[in-house]
């Protein structure tokens, strides 16, 4: 949009007078056709904005939109690799613990609070390895849980692997347990193993 000063309304204008500022021309960022930001230019020539000027802004405005959602993207990938450097951290210490009960408990607070999502599950094989039980993390409120290892396949499969294992779609995904999902409400998940000493002997669910 580009308008001459006179046309701008109170306070900007007497604003944009004191400076003497003649023109100016604002050109929205947008992302998905989402306008985000606006970039505003002015000047001080008597004469209105030229075309070629105009549609330079407009090619700056949807560059300057790329570099905006590229760097959302990096900013999610960056909180996403801190989130589960913090999840296997805490894995690391569980199995280190002597009385990892205790440290499931704090583990799946400190992280439902530090990464503010709705649930965390801090599981522990049992000694038949067919069994994890655990503590639950929701709504400020520790529960004991225990769950089938074959229950659910990211689980399972987190455990076989010892590598982590996201799921964006719970509801679609075939690794889930679709009466799990449904019950506690979960749109996505990452399950991370607990591993000491080369062997999985648990995992941390966080759910969202």
């Amino acid at each position: 949009v580009s308008r001459p000063i006179r046309e701008v309304a109170e306070p900007c204008q007497t604003a944009f007078v004191e400076m003497a500022i003649r023109h100016i021309v604002v050109v929205p960022f947008s992302l998905y056709d989402v306008v985000v930001g606006t970039l505003m230019v002015a000047h001080r020539k008597d004469e209105p904005w030229e075309l070629e000027s105009l549609r330079f802004l407009e090619s700056v405005a949807v560059q300057v939109g790329v570099e905006i959602a590229n760097a959302r993207v990096l900013e999610a990938e960056r909180r996403r690799a801190d989130e589960l450097g913090l999840v296997n951290e805490l894995g690391r210490l569980v199995g280190e613990h002597l009385e990892p009960r205790a440290v499931l408990m704090t583990a799946a607070t400190e992280l439902a609070r530090a990464l503010q999502v709705a649930r965390v599950h801090a599981l522990l094989a049992d000694d038949t390895r067919t069994r994890l039980l655990g503590v639950a993390w929701a709504d400020d409120l520790v529960a004991e849980i225990e769950l089938p290892l074959e229950s659910s396949h990211a689980v399972a499969e987190a455990v076989r692997t010892r590598a982590p294992v996201i799921v964006h779609d719970a509801e679609t995904d075939a690794r889930t347990n679709k009466a799990l999902v449904a019950e506690v409400g979960a749109r996505s998940l990452a399950v991370v193993p607990l591993v000491t000493r080369g062997a999985a002997i648990g995992v941390i669910v966080v759910v969202e």
